[in-house]
């Protein structure tokens, strides 16, 4: 046998609301009607909204200058996975051309450009943003 909620819900299947009152026998035990809002129940999941994910962004750092075969650059800093302890080697793509990049999430860095991890570029730290694009000549005592 079903309970007086249980047809309740079996006549308004399907309907976005419904209202409905104490039947007047009920009304005797009751001072005022009772009013009851259901929403429509569904088999289906729950909509779920997609969270937006960033791609990663690279940060590029471009340096103009010809080492000199068989010399190489290097990078050193703070952020950006890099250290001041050990350097990071740069791709070289032209004679005087040199490239790294990374895709590492970081709030700040700072960094310099060595020749063979062994001699600083001269000058201040430089200053790198996250998704950055920095083009430079570095120079050398």
């Amino acid at each position: 046998m079903l309970t007086k909620k249980e047809n309740l819900k079996n006549d308004v299947k399907g309907s976005k609301t419904a209202k409905t009152a104490t039947s007047s026998a009920d009304s005797c035990c009751q001072s005022k009607a009772a009013t009851k809002t259901y929403a429509p129940q569904s088999n289906s999941q729950s909509q779920e909204f997609p969270t937006e994910k960033k791609a990663p962004t690279k940060t590029r750092i471009t340096i103009k200058y010809d080492a000199g075969y068989p010399n190489q650059l290097y990078i050193r800093g703070q952020g950006a996975n890099l250290s001041w302890d050990k350097g990071q080697p740069l791709t070289n793509v032209k004679a005087d051309e040199w490239i790294w990049e990374t895709d590492a999430y970081f709030n700040q860095c700072e960094f310099k450009i060595l020749l063979n991890d062994k001699m600083y570029e001269t000058g201040d730290n430089h200053q790198l943003n996250p998704g950055a694009s920095l083009l430079y000549k570095p120079h050398f005592s």
